[in-house]
């Protein structure tokens, strides 16, 4: 077994993920996106549910850029857009939703960017995940799988039975 870390790796319009873990086997390959979150001093307390819902609600028609979400959906609209378009068509540009901040999401030519997308491209085309560390409740670590974007209703499991903002097809 092995293991690559990219830690605040850019993947230009598509954020940086606190961490990416690139772990592998001679017989399999996973990626997982690491996003932290710390509850800020100035509210009396954060749940990882009222995050989800501010997210798909998107309050006053936009997103939060502190939303834990908010970070991590950039990240899924990567790993689709490397599964589907390849690291050409991120660079041409993959179109984002009204309310965001951008419209156009793009990987850019920056040759390191390019290749820590290519090494995850290795990686996520087998599989692919994201983690969210956060201080809420022991049980508010949440796992998103993200081989589609289809956003799971409160309280519904992924295929592998755990909680999950994304579902697997």
């Amino acid at each position: 077994m092995g293991a690559e870390i990219l830690v605040e790796q850019s993947l230009s319009d598509f954020g940086d993920a606190d961490a990416a873990l690139l772990l592998h086997r001679e017989d399999w390959r996973l990626v997982v996106f690491i996003e932290g979150k710390v509850k800020p001093s100035q509210i009396a307390s954060w749940r990882i549910e009222t995050a989800r819902n501010a997210f798909l609600g998107r309050q006053d028609g936009r997103l939060d850029s502190s939303n834990l979400f908010t970070q991590l959906y950039p990240t899924v609209r990567f790993i689709h857009g490397l599964r589907t378009l390849g690291i050409n068509g991120l660079v041409q540009g993959i179109a984002s939703p009204a309310c965001s901040t951008k419209t156009m999401r793009k990987l850019g030519s920056n040759p390191v960017v390019r290749k820590a997308a290519a090494m995850i491209g290795e990686y996520a085309a087998a599989n692919a995940a994201a983690k969210s560390l956060v201080n809420s409740r022991p049980t508010s670590a949440t796992s998103c799988p993200m081989w589609s974007g289809r956003a799971l209703n409160s309280g519904e499991k992924s295929s592998r039975g755990t909680p999950a903002i994304f579902a697997s097809t």
